[in-house]
């Protein structure tokens, strides 16, 4: 810190601000530079007024009564009017009509947004971490609502400088409006914006939230202005969502306006996503050189996000299913299936994913331990074949894997020659049981073709006695030789 610069930045601020707003009162989130802020407005009083020939509510906003005499409000009040006249777009808060009351004051129409400030929204989580990130996906919808009204703006050479949740209004069915462009200002490099929009080469007063802006907006430096102040104020948006306050919010003005020119960005705590954290401070960097070169840039960093959180989803899910994989439980081998699938798909859908390679990593690992205690020696070999790259934990299991197979071999090797022996115990049994049956098989056609002959013999004595006359011989002999097999003629 410059005690000298420090000092010349006090001075500027106390001209600014004058005895009504301290340096050491306030936290820094009030708007300065506009006055008191009454009802929506800043620099001025908004009333809802019915527009009678068109029978509808509108915001009608005038100067505010004690102001309404000062030239330099006066020019400042035409020139929101201008602003908001000239961005024609979805997010940006329309404007009806701007005329002269009857006392020659201006008044602004405008829509009556029907809805609360994003502030209050934000302020139902605000203290709740849990909470806040239940609710991301949906401010960061709303985000990326004002990202396209800023670069709308952008666009046309105007930048607003007061960006932040209690300057978005979010209506009844989702619609996003930008309000409050009092501070706006051009910043083409040849002053396009009609009178009496100012143009940066004529800031010499710091104008806007100190809890919010960027150093160059707290140095009221009109060289250094630039459309990536705004994209400033969106990164310290970001980071209200994800914290619940703005970076540089603090006990008094004073020190939020310190904390705003030292441009230093309060740490993240481990709930918030490190993809998004490092979007909010690649916004916020001390150098506007060092931020984004577009807010649509901005915008489709938190668009890649969201897809990416999809990934990071199934990478939670699978390291929920890593760590529930215990030791000889049945559901171990789907535990851990589960997990190795979760991050394979977060890595499709998003190859880069910091927490699924690490995971998958471990999830293959620990299938490998499990393999190796339930001997499926093949699945653990698979599982390391595919990491990439050794570690202490994979060249373990390696040598686990390597002794395993030795031991499995040595079994293997033991099996089959208990195999062969029996084998070799059963050919000798079959053949002995050949020999044996091979032999009493002579016997059996020995003792066949002997009856056989015997029964022969008794036929053809048969026949002799036939001849002979001898019937109670033959016909005995005939008999016998039936009863020995002989064929009966």
């Amino acid at each position: 810190m410059n005690p000298a610069n420090d000092s010349a930045l006090k001075t500027l601020w106390e001209r600014t601000l004058g005895p009504e707003f301290p340096l050491d009162g306030g936290d820094g989130r009030e708007s300065v530079g506009r006055g008191t802020e009454l009802g929506r407005g800043g620099m001025g009083v908004v009333h809802r007024e019915l527009q009678d020939r068109l029978e509808r509510n509108v915001a009608v906003k005038r100067i505010r009564p004690d102001r309404s005499d000062d030239p330099r409000m006066i020019e400042r009040f035409l020139a929101e009017a201008r602003i908001n006249g000239m961005l024609d777009h979805p997010n940006v808060v329309p404007v009806h009509e701007l005329h002269d009351d009857e006392e020659g004051r201006p008044v602004l129409v405008m829509k009556l947004v029907e809805g609360r400030t994003w502030a209050e929204i934000l302020d139902e989580s605000r203290d709740d971490p849990a909470r806040r990130m239940a609710a991301l996906d949906r401010h960061l919808e709303i985000l990326l609502d004002v990202c396209n009204g800023v670069a709308f703006a952008h666009a046309r050479q105007i930048i607003h400088r007061d960006l932040k949740p209690a300057n978005v209004m979010v209506g009844e069915f989702g619609e996003v409006l930008v309000m409050d462009w009092g501070l706006g200002i051009d910043v083409s490099p040849d002053r396009t914006a009609p009178p009496p929009i100012p143009h940066v080469s004529s800031i010499t007063e710091p104008m806007g939230s100190p809890a919010y802006m960027a150093p160059e907006l707290a140095r009221a430096d009109g060289t250094k202005i630039t459309t990536r102040s705004d994209i400033y104020l969106l990164g310290a948006t970001l980071h209200e969502i994800l914290t619940g306050r703005p970076p540089h919010v603090a006990e008094t003005r004073w020190k939020a306006i310190m904390a705003a020119d030292n441009g230093k960005i309060p740490a993240y705590d481990a709930a918030v996503p490190a993809e998004l954290a490092a979007i909010a401070r690649h916004a916020m960097a001390r150098d506007a050189a060092d931020r984004p070169a577009t807010v649509l840039d901005f915008a489709d960093a938190i668009r890649a996000f969201r897809e990416h959180r999809a990934s990071l989803k199934l990478s939670q899910s699978a390291n929920e299913a890593l760590a529930q994989a215990e030791a000889h439980s049945p559901e171990r081998y789907g535990q851990l299936s589960e997990a190795i699938e979760g991050h394979r798909q977060a890595l499709v859908l998003w190859p880069e994913n910091p927490e699924a390679g690490p995971g998958l990593r471990a999830a293959r690992l620990a299938r490998a331990q499990a393999a190796l205690e339930a001997r499926d020696l093949e699945l653990a070999a698979e599982e390391l074949r595919s990491l990439e790259g050794s570690d202490a934990e994979s060249e373990r299991l390696g040598r686990d894997l390597r002794v395993a197979r030795k031991a499995t071999a040595r079994a293997r090797l033991k099996a089959r020659l208990l195999t062969w022996s029996i084998a070799a115990l059963l050919l000798t049994m079959a053949a002995g049981l050949f020999l044996v049956n091979q032999s009493r098989g002579r016997e059996v056609a020995a003792r066949l073709a002997e009856k056989k002959s015997s029964a022969s013999t008794a036929y053809a004595a048969g026949q002799l006695a036939a001849r002979s006359g001898r019937w109670d011989e033959a016909l005995t002999r005939y008999e016998t030789a039936l009863a020995q097999g002989h064929e009966d003629p």
